[in-house]
């Protein structure tokens, strides 16, 4: 398993001066848990990563980096499946013009 993310956030983590439990009571997320993501042990999901992104205040691109490519279809299913009405049609929107762009 690539341990690029965990890495990134340890690295954004340690710069502000977070312990895991700091970072876990920031983001809803258990120490261990972060602990697993930084050691490569567990894959965080886009939940996760997005939580992460906003309370180390860096963009999601830099969490994600050369991994994004890596990032599997059931994941965005799965991802999507805990998503309300609201968040699909934000997520479509998003999709749409990110497709658009691409085909300029």
């Amino acid at each position: 398993m690539d341990n690029q993310i965990g890495k990134t956030i340890k690295k954004y983590r340690t710069q502000k001066g977070l312990t895991q439990e700091e970072l876990g009571e920031l983001t809803v997320i258990t120490a261990n848990y972060i602990s697993q993501i930084e050691r490569g042990k567990k894959s965080p999901g886009l939940a996760t990563i997005t939580r992460l992104s906003e309370v180390l205040e860096i963009p999601i691109t830099k969490l994600i980096g050369s991994t994004h490519k890596e990032y599997k279809y059931q994941d965005i299913l799965s991802d999507l499946s805990v998503c309300d009405r609201e968040e699909i049609a934000i997520i479509s929107i998003v999709l749409e013009l990110l497709l658009s762009l691409k085909r300029r």
